[in-house]
């Protein structure tokens, strides 16, 4: 009996061993097929936000831009710089993005490069043009405007309640000013020594898996974790950035009385109001010196700023809420009534275009006559929860576009080559 005891006992180890071995191996083939199989269907999480020195945050691609390469190149250059419409977000692929497709359309008529990334204001995109934009040395600079979100992203020193980032200030004493996240005046000094390329990402952020666990964490506790009141020196202006999905659903139902007052902070309703409120006034009158100092840069370098209106949906079942649309309406809130303008946003940023010398483009009507002759509010929009365009929405986005920079590269051929050499 001792001795089979002896047996068992020995043989017992090596059977947790292997059974431990079988655990292990099986959770590392299903993690290996997790990671796989999110790489296929929502290669978008590899495309998210990264910490940026300069900028507070970036894409990947922004981060992995060589503005010197090819640098012997003669053709046109054109450069598009936005937020997450232009990251990536709502398509399958990035080779799907309406300027990639123009690439495509466009042959070797020209280059086509994009800085852009998620929650991105036109503040960022500025900065992303000074820091890699200018020396990539693009003949034209194309800033898409989001109209649903750019007019807010530049009120705020963080992107919702998650990362800090540097801001613009504005006042006619003063002009406009550079402030780092905590409220304090960034000296140029100290961005010149923020320009160093972010280190890539270790191997261990590369997975897809890992990075979608840690959005999630970071959305559950993100209010928690950031407290306005820890940047005592932040503009109160820069701090109302607050926004509850259940009260935006008010002015998607068309209901006349609000019980929230979209005037009184800077959200997704701003750049639709029409009269001229604190918030949103101040918003433009800034939004207009960030592309006047862009503007100045651009020519500068002998190049040409093309400010592009996205024809985004404000309710993703009404065409007629797409910006440049007929859809106009006044609410009435807690703090008095305001009125809703589907065509504000065109209307506003074309005056800051012909005051400033900027070319404007404006596809949203041509867009929203597709949409509606060919019903294809849910193929552009296939979630009702996703604002972003669909694939479909960029194939027919890049064929207006096609139109649009043809003509323009048709006015040019005749003109020589202008570009700089040596840009600093």
């Amino acid at each position: 009996m001792a001795r089979h005891s002896e047996v068992g006992l020995t043989r017992t180890p090596k059977r947790w061993a292997a059974r431990l071995l079988l655990v292990l191996s099986s959770t590392l083939l299903c993690l290996f097929l997790i990671e796989l199989a999110l790489r296929v269907i929502m290669p978008q999480i590899g495309w998210t936000q990264r910490e940026d020195p300069l900028l507070g945050w970036s894409s990947r691609e922004y981060q992995e831009f060589n503005p010197h390469a090819d640098a012997a190149t003669q053709r046109k250059r054109i450069l598009f710089i936005g937020d997450s419409f232009l990251a990536g977000s709502g398509v399958a692929s990035l080779e799907h993005r309406f300027p990639v497709l123009l690439r495509r359309h466009l042959g070797n008529a020209c280059e086509i490069a994009i800085l852009a990334s998620g929650a991105w204001g036109t503040d960022q995109e500025l900065l992303a043009y000074e820091e890699k934009g200018v020396a990539w040395r693009p003949d034209i600079v194309v800033v898409a405007f989001t109209a649903i979100n750019d007019l807010k992203n530049i009120l705020s020193n963080s992107s919702g309640s998650r990362m800090p980032k540097p801001y613009f200030m504005y006042s006619e004493g003063a002009g406009l000013t550079l402030h780092s996240s905590d409220g304090r005046q960034a000296a140029q000094a100290g961005r010149e020594a923020l320009r160093e390329s972010p280190k890539p990402d270790p191997l261990w952020k590369r997975s897809l898996l890992l990075r979608l666990v840690a959005l999630k964490i970071n959305r559950m506790t993100s209010r928690e974790q950031y407290d306005p009141a820890a940047f005592p020196l932040v503009d109160e202006r820069y701090k109302h950035f607050t926004y509850r999905g259940a009260l935006y659903e008010e002015i998607i139902a068309k209901q006349e009385q609000l019980t929230w007052s979209p005037q009184m902070g800077a959200n997704d309703v701003s750049a639709f109001i029409k009269e001229d409120f604190r918030f949103n006034s101040y918003g433009w009158q800034l939004l207009e010196q960030i592309l006047a100092r862009l503007h100045g840069q651009v020519e500068r370098n002998r190049g040409q700023v093309v400010l592009m209106l996205l024809p985004v949906a404000f309710n993703l079942r009404d065409p007629d809420t797409i910006a440049g649309g007929p859809f106009t309406q006044q609410f009435k809130t807690p703090e008095g009534p305001f009125t809703f303008r589907s065509a504000e946003p065109r209307d506003r940023l074309a005056a800051i275009c012909a005051r400033q010398n900027i070319t404007f483009f404006d596809p949203t009507d041509e867009f929203r006559t597709h949409v509606i002759r060919n019903s294809q509010m849910k193929a552009f929009w296939p979630d009702p929860k996703d604002g972003h365009f669909a694939d479909r929405a960029h194939e027919y986005l890049s064929e207006i576009c096609v139109k649009w920079f043809s003509s323009q590269l048709k006015q040019d051929a005749s003109q020589p080559n202008n570009r700089p050499t040596n840009l600093k």
